[in-house]
């Protein structure tokens, strides 16, 4: 590439590098960093390293170094921005606790949303859009690093912590996060901690579609998805190893005999009110269950 083409690529793509990082500083300033950290903070402390400049220097780890801590932390010290040693950076990430990067992330995500314009299109269909829809999933952190001498070389995989995640489907942004140390955790342990803090940021007004998969389809979850005043829903993918019975006799049914068997517009489905086969907490509580056949009609762009 010639020199002049050269510039005037580097020039054409300047302003979308300049909106990244002016995001970025919307997301995590460095008030904001002090702030979450001085709220969140439990028994850390700070002395020569700020959590700001540990923010600071994660940011370069991630934009300019490929993820590399030690290249960044050895920039920000030639440029005498880190007054500590690598060895007292990573001590200052491993002994973070969790909920300060939970509050950290969700934090971070919310201030975006005024970024975002006002005429944004909905993702949702009509029918859903008076519902704060919220999407879980979950993330274990793999190929750890083995910084140990005695471990190097070993085979195997060594897992790091385990995170689940909602996002808000409404305007794609991360909602809230509830992490733990354990790698092998499974994702519904998280559940209940991930709901307080989804209700803690709600709106009282909004009511909120969930939506998982299996492994969230119990009678323990499906408690907490529908809240404190049962007025929240959720649409979770069937478990086989949680049983339901059909009742009939349910007021749904005999005020609405339609809703017992019936297809949807398509043709492509039936639905059959159904209520858990032993009562929950609060009482019995109705589900639906969906059950999709496959569409007659093919789909745009296949033959």
């Amino acid at each position: 590439m010639e020199g002049m083409d050269f510039d005037r690529e580097v020039l054409s793509r300047l302003p979308l590098a300049e909106a990244a990082l002016l995001v970025l500083r919307q997301a995590c300033s460095r008030e904001d960093s002090r702030e979450v950290f001085q709220r969140c903070r439990e028994r850390c402390f700070e002395n020569r390293l700020k959590f700001e400049t540990f923010v600071d220097v994660l940011k370069d780890a991630l934009l300019r170094f490929d993820g590399s801590a030690r290249r960044a932390c050895e920039q920000a010290r030639e440029h005498r921005r880190l007054p500590v040693s690598d060895p007292a950076f990573y001590s200052k990430l491993r002994h973070l606790p969790i909920g300060l990067s939970e509050v950290f992330l969700a934090d971070s995500s919310a201030r975006l949303a005024p970024l975002l314009p006002d005429a944004l299109p909905s993702p949702l269909p009509p029918s859903l859009r008076r519902f704060n829809v919220q999407i879980l999933d979950g993330k274990v952190t793999k190929r750890v690093a083995k910084r140990l001498k005695i471990l190097r070389g070993l085979a195997g995989g060594a897992l790091g912590g385990k995170a689940l995640v909602t996002l808000h489907y409404n305007s794609g942004l991360v909602f809230a996060m509830s992490g733990s140390p354990d790698g092998d955790a499974n994702d519904a342990s998280l559940v209940e901690d991930l709901v307080k803090q989804v209700l803690a940021r709600l709106k009282t007004e909004e009511i909120i579609l969930w939506i998982g998969d299996a492994q969230f389809a119990d009678l323990t979850q499906t408690y907490r998805f529908r809240g404190p005043a049962n007025k929240h829903h959720f649409l979770l993918r069937y478990s086989h190893s949680t049983k339901f019975v059909p009742d009939e006799l349910a007021p749904e049914a005999l005020e609405h005999p339609g809703l017992l068997e019936g297809t949807d517009q398509q043709g492509s489905g039936s639905r059959r009110p159904l209520l858990t086969s032993r009562p929950l907490r609060t009482g019995r509580a109705p589900v639906r269950r969906i059950r999709l056949k496959p569409s007659r009609t093919p789909l745009a762009g296949r033959g």
